[in-house]
């Protein structure tokens, strides 16, 4: 194995491993740990084109890759996936559970064909999208053993002043957005990837969570929940994909059998 890094070492050209005098542990430099990286996304590619080519034997075969945000996993689920695995039995799900930032970097990358996002994309230079019926609201939630109460199910970010808060990195963006309107700044104590670290953060009354959710059928049941009125805290569903490269026929597939799902279905 030894001989192996030290061939990469030298092919890069840079140290992939180092260790120290005295100590026989070894530490992964800063561009092993990005040669790991890319290695495996090459290794996911290597095995979605694999799939993907027996797509062209039969139009109702092949990869479906697939990246969703975690809240609204279960909805996709229900909604698109099991009825097209229903009328297609012979495709093959790659199903990512994947914060926006990075739903945003498996489509750039080629990791994912189709992304349904709870919050849009920063960039959109290269992708294309396509507006879902539901929309997203964000909610501020919070448990017994918290020191605030609010009596009613909407309210105002203002509400929220001087409060410990806690949500993904993608809401922090809107939600310091919307405090700025009010000339103040929010104080978050826990910034996660998802949100279902800032619900289990705020359990034990840690604070108040800033969560996404398209009904209240969602949200924890064992949490308050109140929704901000603020409308720049509503967001419509977004599926996305990348305009770089052209659909696989699967890809196609799913993406008009959305488009009719969303034509004939009552959201």
């Amino acid at each position: 194995l030894s001989a192996q890094i030290k061939e990469l070492e030298a092919y890069y050209g840079t140290k992939l491993i180092s260790t120290r005098k005295g100590q026989r542990k070894l530490q992964i430099t800063e561009a092993g740990y990005s040669f790991i990286n890319k290695t495996r996304q090459l290794l996911e590619l290597e095995d979605s084109i694999q799939m993907e080519m027996q797509s062209f034997n039969d139009n109702a075969k092949g990869s479906l890759r697939i990246s969703v945000s975690p809240a609204i996993s279960n909805n996709i689920v229900r909604r698109f996936l099991m009825p097209f695995a229903e009328m297609r039995p012979g495709i093959t799900f790659q199903y990512r559970q994947e914060p926006v930032a990075q739903q945003f970097q498996s489509i750039n990358n080629g990791i994912s064909e189709l992304s349904f996002s709870s919050a849009p994309f920063f960039d959109t230079q290269d992708c294309d999208k396509l507006v879902l019926p539901n929309r997203y609201h964000l909610y501020a939630i919070y448990s017994d053993k918290c020191d605030f109460c609010y009596e009613g199910e909407s309210m105002s970010v203002a509400e929220l002043k001087n409060k410990a808060l806690a949500c993904s990195f993608v809401y922090s963006h809107y939600i310091t957005k919307a405090f700025m309107e009010y000339g103040m700044r929010p104080k978050f104590s826990l910034l996660a990837n998802s949100g279902s670290a800032a619900l289990e953060f705020v359990r034990d009354g840690l604070g108040i969570a800033i969560y996404g959710a398209s009904t209240r059928n969602e949200l924890p049941r064992d949490l308050h929940c109140v929704r901000l009125e603020e409308s720049s805290l509503t967001f419509d569903l977004l599926l996305y994909w990348s305009t770089k490269t052209n659909l696989s026929k699967t890809s196609q597939l799913f993406l008009e059998f959305v488009k009719e799902r969303i034509e004939t279905d009552d959201f």
